[in-house]
């Protein structure tokens, strides 16, 4: 059995029986384990494309991670780790980037970073041009839905060329 500092394997058996629903009362001292500092969880990264009218099409990216100790730094990172843009929550709130859709593809992913820990998503292809024909248009809804939105984008394109 483990020692604590200082202390017996006894000591620390009735320390861990010293706790109720979340909260630990030790040396007269009590602790709530909600406000331990948590890292950031794994994110959920949408890419949409919207018809921005006159001025063009736009790229919205929302990026949220569902738990981790504020505060939460939101980053648009390219493939070459340069960072974009940058947005910092206290809160447990998604971060939302825009920017107007370019002549030129770019490859983009979000990042999210507190003082415990960073997670990122997988790089997403943002590509130029035109929208496509149609309401709003999801490039990818998280990193485990990129390979069957991959597959959809396939399909109306190949669909949109045997049209023309």
């Amino acid at each position: 059995s483990r020692r604590l500092p200082g202390g017996s394997s006894s000591q620390a058996s009735r320390l861990v029986g010293l706790c109720s629903e979340g909260i630990c009362w030790g040396e007269g001292v009590k602790v709530s384990l909600s406000h331990l500092p948590e890292p950031v969880s794994q994110l959920l990264v949408n890419f949409i494309l919207l018809d921005g009218g006159p001025s063009g099409p736009w790229v919205k990216v929302s990026c949220w991670a569902s738990s981790g100790s504020p505060p939460i730094t939101y980053s648009l990172v390219g493939r070459d780790s340069g960072t974009y843009m940058k947005q910092t929550q206290n809160y447990k709130e998604a971060a939302n980037f825009s920017f107007p859709l370019t002549q030129t593809s770019c490859w983009l992913r979000c990042q999210a970073a507190n003082n415990i820990s960073a997670q990122h998503s997988a790089l997403t292809l943002v590509p130029p041009g035109k929208l496509p024909e149609g309401p709003t248009f999801v490039l990818a809804v998280s990193t485990v839905a990129v390979l069957s939105t991959v597959a959809v984008i396939s399909g109306r394109l190949s669909r949109a060329r045997h049209l023309r």
